[in-house]
């Protein structure tokens, strides 16, 4: 599964602009992409699901920017009915 998020401000739409004294802009993207598998552990009514999740995330605020990379893994039983 992959999911893209961007967000940006609303910088110069405020409905009360002219009381704004600071308008900052501000820009925020992430990626992620999900991986999984599962097999049976017991005649196809539990089964074990395994994932990994890359996310990259970038966001940038007035004149500060910072980046980030993360991997998540996660384990779980299921039982489908």
């Amino acid at each position: 599964m992959l999911k893209y998020h961007y967000i940006n401000s609303i910088e110069g739409h405020d409905r009360f602009q002219d009381q704004v004294t600071q308008d900052i802009g501000m820009v925020e993207r992430m990626m992620s992409l999900k991986v999984w598998f599962s097999h049976p552990i017991y005649k196809n009514r539990v089964k074990a699901v395994y994932s990994t999740e890359f996310i990259k995330r970038q966001g940038t605020m007035a004149a500060y920017s910072a980046e980030k990379n993360d991997v998540r893994y996660e384990g779980r039983i299921a039982f489908p009915f």
